[in-house]
């Protein structure tokens, strides 16, 4: 019987650990491949662009079609681990990070506790699917400069062709 509460996700990325981590870790980071916009807090100050988050800093993370995340860093061993709470704090995020031939292993795990069983299915699917393409991006992002998110006018409308 498969676990609707979590799932495991892989990916290698010609990066080092270290780029890999501050991607995620700083806020000028994760908008060039993940969010449209991204803010680190330590104590209510808003954190520059290019500075580490740490642990027990908050987070504002918004996507392109404006819904947001709030949401805390609960743990960071740099480079190689981090963990951020998800999905309004039901649940959590952890990044493992580690070297493989001279690439980056991306291991990402998450979990969250839905007291409903069509609520963890649906979270599932939909953190699985976001996550697989989000990944796919960071390594675009990282290995070649190519950001392969849509952010024309066109988004989400009926489109025919």
């Amino acid at each position: 019987m498969r676990d609707w509460n979590g799932f495991i996700l892989r990916i290698l990325v010609r990066a080092t650990p270290d780029e890999v981590a501050r991607a995620w870790l700083t806020s000028g980071g994760l908008s060039s491949w993940f969010l449209k916009t991204a803010e680190y807090f330590s104590d209510d100050q808003k954190i520059d662009a290019t500075v580490l988050a740490c642990g027990s800093d908050s987070f504002r993370w918004v996507w392109a079609d404006d819904s947001e995340e709030l949401g805390r860093v609960l743990e960071i061993e740099f480079p190689h681990r981090f963990r951020f709470t998800w999905y309004g704090e039901r649940g959590w995020v952890e990044i493992r990070l580690s070297e493989v031939d001279g690439r980056t292993a991306v291991e990402l795990e998450q979990f969250v506790d839905q007291a409903e069983e069509k609520d963890r299915i649906e979270c599932y699917i939909s953190c699985t699917s976001g996550w697989s393409f989000f990944l796919a991006n960071l390594k675009s992002v990282l290995e070649g400069g190519l950001d392969l998110r849509e952010t024309s006018h066109f988004v989400g409308k009926q489109v025919n062709v």
